[in-house]
């Protein structure tokens, strides 16, 4: 499978960019490398945040928060994992995979600038899309909606006028179309994770 340079090799050449990116971490000393380097974990995570992908699905046993929060509505409050894009759902300890899940809230304390889970759960279980860093875990359509969504992110800083601008708005067309087919094919390998719930964000519903 492709490695993070690779994916950035392949979102250059959408651009028609030749230079040969060697390092993203560190980045190299090339222009390319820099801008990749801040725009792959933005575009990776916001791919990984479209869809219950099965290579980024994770159960975490909650740990109570440190923090106090006080809100008469939910009965805990617990910290979320590190690795943590979006929640799928929470269940209690031993519950089924088909268990539906049960009611919470993701809300920031702007005191402690901490992000918290608020459910009535005790032991609160959560199943949630974490920060998969692997490359190797990706699917090849994942991949190639990730290039293409780092490209839309590359044009712009790189090329700079209307031909980036334009180029941005190709390119994220084409990740879009190719997110949907990469779902679409994640789902079907998995249909008997029937309790995950497609998530459509906007810039694929407005289409």
């Amino acid at each position: 499978m492709a490695s993070q340079v690779e994916i950035c090799r392949l979102a250059l050449s959408h651009i028609a960019d030749a230079a040969r990116v060697n390092s993203i971490d560190p980045p190299d000393n090339s222009i390319q490398a820099q801008h990749c380097a801040t725009f792959f974990p933005i575009a990776r995570d916001e791919l990984l945040e479209l869809h219950d992908w099965s290579f980024a699905t994770k159960r975490w046993n909650l740990e109570l928060s440190l923090v106090e929060f006080e809100n008469g509505e939910w009965a805990y409050a617990y910290s979320l994992p590190s690795d943590y894009i979006r929640a799928i759902k929470v269940c209690p300890p031993g519950a089924a995979m088909d268990y539906p899940g049960q009611s919470f809230k993701i809300e920031s304390d702007v005191t402690e600038l901490d992000t918290l889970l608020l459910t009535n759960v005790t032991d609160a279980v959560l199943h949630y899309i974490y920060r998969e860093e692997e490359t190797g875990r990706y699917s090849p359509t994942f991949i190639v909606a990730l290039s293409l969504l780092l490209g839309s992110y590359l044009a712009g800083p790189i090329l700079k006028g209307k031909l980036g601008i334009a180029l941005a708005e190709s390119l994220r067309d084409r990740a879009r179309a190719t997110f949907l087919v990469a779902s679409a094919m994640n789902a079907n390998a998995n249909k008997d994770d029937t309790q995950y719930a497609d998530y459509t964000p906007i810039w694929i519903s407005d289409r």
